[in-house]
């Protein structure tokens, strides 16, 4: 089962439309895979949709494995799905859109994200 996280307004910002951000919910949700999902846009007002910068990043189930082979898992996972969902998600919206994992053990970048980024879920 997963949670949506509802998105919220950052300070200078808008908050992402809902018409955007829905169905790539939707979509990572039945993901099973995936354990935690972050939106990735710019901090600026937003005039148009088409001005909307975006990226997702995924956390893969199993990403902060402390044993050796359980991070080389997850790597070669989504080596496996990289490809496949960049296409999937691309049909969903109009816009383009980025999509990027969090590398088992890289705890920089989830704290990058984490201070930049909005987490769209976390599954539970």
């Amino acid at each position: 089962m997963s949670v949506v996280v509802p998105l919220l307004n950052r300070p200078m910002g808008n908050a992402l439309p809902r018409q955007m951000t829905d169905p790539i919910i939707a979509w990572a949700m039945v993901k099973e895979d995936i354990e935690e999902l972050w939106i990735v846009g710019s901090d600026r007002d937003y005039h148009s949709m088409e001005d909307i910068p975006l990226g997702l990043v995924v956390l893969l189930s199993g990403w902060d494995s402390n044993d050796e082979r359980g991070r080389d898992r997850v790597a070669q996972r989504w080596v496996e799905v990289a490809v496949r969902w960049r296409r999937q998600v691309a049909a969903l919206t109009e816009f383009p859109i980025g999509l990027r994992t969090i590398f088992p053990g890289d705890y920089q970048g989830l704290a990058d994200v984490r201070q930049s980024g909005r987490r769209l879920f976390l599954a539970i």
